[in-house]
């Protein structure tokens, strides 16, 4: 596997990341696979030598981040992965509950820490993840998010590199 950094972390990531959208619950869209279904992808791709794990909260409704999680833990040097999370997708009908809102972004980070842990020393990232379609200026934009993400990582020392698409 060749690896690359992260943009200008000093992070590490392999050239390929597995994405993990198809990897959660069959109830959420009947082509993702359930947590036994994932294994042998995940086991492969460490095999491969991949570090690097793509996931987002609305990819079945948060079960994709904790079968990323069970699956990383038994395969992988946990210490040696990436997992980048998302956010932007609404996880409900309900108002504030999805978009680029401090709320919304807050909220989706700690939702994201309560599901089954990719656990330190775990590296997390955590993007935006909207297709530039909203109102929101993206300096503001931008700015909440850093400042929410750096309290997060003062606070919870899970969410390493804040990042933007």
């Amino acid at each position: 596997m060749k690896y690359t950094f992260l943009g200008r972390t000093g992070v590490k990531v392999s050239r390929l990341c597995l994405g993990c959208m198809s990897y959660g619950s069959p109830s959420w869209r009947p082509w993702v696979h359930d947590d036994a279904a994932s294994r042998p992808f995940f086991r492969r791709a460490v095999e491969c030598g991949i570090n690097f794990f793509d996931t987002a909260d609305m990819y079945s409704l948060g079960a994709s981040e904790e079968v990323t999680g069970r699956a990383l833990k038994e395969y992988a040097r946990l210490e040696e992965c990436v997992v980048a999370t998302k956010v932007f997708n609404p996880m409900s009908d309900g108002p504030n509950m999805g978009g680029l809102s401090r709320k919304h972004i807050v909220q989706g980070c700690e939702a994201s820490l309560r599901r089954p842990r990719f656990g330190p020393p775990a590296g997390g990232q955590r993007p935006l993840h909207h297709q530039g379609d909203s109102k929101i200026q993206d300096a503001q934009l931008g700015e909440d998010f850093t400042d929410v993400v750096e309290v997060f990582a003062q606070r919870l020392r899970d969410v390493r590199y804040p990042g933007q698409p």
